[in-house]
């Protein structure tokens, strides 16, 4: 019983560190024509511009595809929901995204 406990354990570690590693070299984001592409593991998130009502720059630990703990950015959907986020380079970032979506807010 105790051999299949530490076993077990041992087999959620290994598969939360390899998810953990892969997820840190496999988390990118695209600004194309029309819409912000998430893109972390095998996953992909598309937030069209048009939905977009405000990204505000946080330090907020909430979950999200953000690899930094420190600079992140939190995106307000028009529907009420959000998404966080840690672009390397923040002000490029939304630079690229005000370029596209004048009329939404942004909170620094």
């Amino acid at each position: 019983m105790q051999q299949g406990l530490v076993l077990t354990i041992s087999v959620l570690f290994f598969a939360f560190g390899l998810a953990a590693i892969l997820s840190w070299f496999t988390t990118f984001y695209v600004v194309s024509e029309h819409q912000l592409i998430i893109s972390v593991l095998f996953c992909k998130k598309k937030i069209p511009f048009d939905q977009i009502k405000s990204i505000t720059k946080t330090n907020t630990l909430l979950a999200g595809p953000a690899l930094s703990v420190r600079h992140r950015l939190i995106i307000v959907h028009k529907t009420g929901t959000f998404t966080v986020i840690s672009p390397v380079r923040q002000d490029e970032f939304i630079a690229a995204i005000r370029k596209r979506h004048p009329d939404m807010d942004l909170y620094t």
